[in-house]
């Protein structure tokens, strides 16, 4: 091989890893925006299921149903119908319907949007913050792609880009982004599964 040749071969190889940088870079703000609009929605989320929404009551359960779909496979879906009853109690609606199964004659603490009805309760408030940490752990994995400018898919590409990391000023707001949002994370799943 030529001088120019090893040359032009050195520069499309630098163009090449320039325009993977540049690919990982755009991934990794891209799941940093999302991850972002994620933890926006989830939060509002959660919060509405702690109760702090406009429009809350009760539904009294009257009948249930078992629905069966097939699509790619056989599922069965339990929906129960009964009478919606805002917390002042100007509203009644007997069109509400919730997914799940509830004995008939049970009040269920619910919020009311445009026609859907969802549950207040602890169980459904730590679920959905159980989310926002998910997507702090998204936020922590694109922030690394947009300091290091790689996108790690494999287990040694991410062994790299975290000895990359370490040598960037991100390397301790990175660090602690993963441990508060796996910390949070496994604490809501926790308080979930214990919550009535």
């Amino acid at each position: 091989m030529t001088m120019p040749e090893m040359l032009a071969a050195h520069a499309a190889a630098e163009a090449q890893s320039a325009g993977a940088t540049y690919r990982a870079r755009a991934f990794g703000a891209a799941l940093m925006l999302v991850s972002l609009l994620g933890m926006g929605f989830f939060l509002s989320q959660s919060v509405k299921a702690a109760g702090y929404v406009a429009d809350k009551g009760t539904v009294t359960v009257s009948e249930c149903r078992t629905h069966r779909t097939v699509s790619h496979r056989t599922r069965e879906e339990t929906s129960c119908t009964g009478v919606f009853r805002s917390a002042g109690g100007r509203t009644v609606r007997d069109d509400a319907e919730l997914t799940g199964y509830y004995v008939p004659g049970e009040k269920v603490r619910v919020y009311r949007e445009a026609s859907d009805y969802s549950l207040v309760s602890l169980r459904a408030f730590w679920g959905w913050l159980c989310l926002v940490f998910f997507c702090l752990v998204l936020f922590s994995r694109g922030l690394v792609s947009v300091v290091v400018g790689v996108r790690a898919a494999a287990f040694h590409e991410l062994l790299a880009a975290q000895q990359m990391l370490k040598r960037t000023a991100f390397a301790d707001y990175v660090k602690w982004l993963v441990l508060v949002g796996c910390a949070g994370l496994a604490l809501c799943v926790l308080l979930a599964a214990v919550s009535p």
